[in-house]
């Protein structure tokens, strides 16, 4: 299978300029699938390590458009897994360029050939994780407290909270409802 091809880079650019305002990754697989793109194979979505090897590709792919795209000054573009856009070219000042560990990251095809099934477990563990975190922080900073409230600490300051809120008692229906969201995601960690 080609990692890359001037055909890709065609596709990926015309598919771009269709979607000025941008486009999906999950959707710009799509459309270079129906376009019978043999860099996209059809995978299942259920087959991780094929679509991570996809994903890859395709941003390796987006990568090399883009650094071809700003030598001959035509663009910018940001590949942004929920947004792959174009931006216009504008001249920046010399010696501003600073090293896209991204970038690095997926212009090494050793990358890809050297990561396992396991190692994509571990990251989209490791994802999953961090993703917990965060939600647990933006549920407390709700709450106004700090990340290391006890179990204890944080029904105490649920039940002051949502006594001042509760909609029956003159409070915000909104601030209230998020309370609730916040406690059932505490709840659930």
């Amino acid at each position: 299978m080609p990692e890359w091809s001037d055909s890709l880079a065609e596709r990926l650019h015309r598919v771009l300029e269709a979607h000025p305002d941008g486009i999906s990754e999950h959707d710009l697989i799509r459309h270079l699938r129906k376009a019978a793109c043999p860099e996209i194979p059809e995978i299942s979505d259920r087959d991780l390590f094929s679509l991570f090897r996809t994903h890859f590709r395709l941003f390796h792919a987006l990568y090399r458009l883009r650094d071809e795209l700003r030598a001959r000054r035509l663009g910018e573009l940001v590949p942004d897994p929920l947004r792959i856009h174009v931006e216009p070219w504008k001249p920046g000042r010399p010696g501003l360029q600073r090293l896209d560990r991204l970038a690095a990251y997926y212009a090494d095809l050793s990358n890809l050939e050297r990561t396992t099934p396991e190692d994509v477990a571990r990251m989209i563990r490791e994802a999953r994780k961090l993703q917990r975190t965060s939600e647990r922080e933006q549920a407390l900073e709700v709450l106004g407290l700090e990340s290391s409230a006890s179990a204890t600490k944080i029904k105490r300051r649920y039940r002051e909270l949502a006594m001042a809120w509760h909609p029956d008692r003159g409070g915000d229906v909104r601030r209230f409802q998020e309370l609730q969201a916040a406690i059932t995601l505490l709840a659930d960690k």
